[in-house]
């Protein structure tokens, strides 16, 4: 989880606990906000597993080329837009945005 300890996400105090919260483990005592592990990454605010992540993340870092929404889909199950979505997220994460077909203007 965290290398030096558990931090909040938003306001980087490590004076935290665990919490009886549904979802979310942890809470800060400083903002007194929830959080989990999956905030501040491309997981947050994602009902999906965490094996179907690293199953699209490692496909889309593999491939020669980029992958599509339509093969990631049928490759790990997800439906075609929540596909898109994952890429979207990943590409982000990892600093190489797809560019939008109608807006490049380097063609």
């Amino acid at each position: 989880m965290w290398s030096n300890g558990r931090v909040c996400p938003r306001c980087k105090e490590t004076d935290t606990y665990e919490s009886t919260h549904k979802t979310l483990p942890y809470r800060c005592r400083p903002c007194k906000r929830f959080f989990g592990v999956r905030n501040g990454t491309l997981m947050e605010n994602s009902r999906l597993p965490y094996l179907t992540w690293v199953y699209a993340v490692y496909l889309e870092l593999t491939s020669l080329k980029r992958i599509s929404s339509m093969k990631l889909y049928r490759d790990i199950g997800v439906s075609q837009p929540t596909a898109w979505y994952m890429l979207q997220r990943i590409c982000v994460a990892f600093g190489t945005e797809r560019p939008h077909p109608l807006l490049d203007r380097s063609k």
